[in-house]
């Protein structure tokens, strides 16, 4: 297999790992306190990649990388952006869940 295509196949875990955890905290939390929402989705993050390392999903330099604070705190940061554009979360005067701009 490609190097190429191992890359891409460990993006798509990150991506599906974050967007997993934003998503569940963000249902369990509502639209609270953004900064203790990104807190606790960094930690369950962190929890998830290794328990993927555990398994034998990625490879322990994988789950080093995808650990880092700054790394997930930027990929939250666009995951939430591109999550709330498409109007998959649910905000004050926006409770069905369809993007205000529709």
């Amino acid at each position: 297999m490609s190097i190429l295509k191992k890359i891409v196949e460990y993006m798509e875990i990150a991506l599906s790992i974050y967007t997993f955890v934003i998503t569940l905290i963000e249902e369990q939390y509502g639209s609270g306190n953004g900064d203790a929402k990104k807190k606790e989705a960094i930690a369950k993050i962190k929890e998830t990649v290794q328990k993927a390392q555990d398994e034998g999903r990625i490879p322990g330099w994988i789950a080093w990388l995808l650990s880092f604070d700054s790394l997930l705190s930027f990929a939250i940061d666009i995951i939430v952006a591109v999550l709330n554009k498409l109007g998959v979360f649910e905000h004050q005067g926006n409770e069905s869940g369809v993007p205000s701009n529709v």
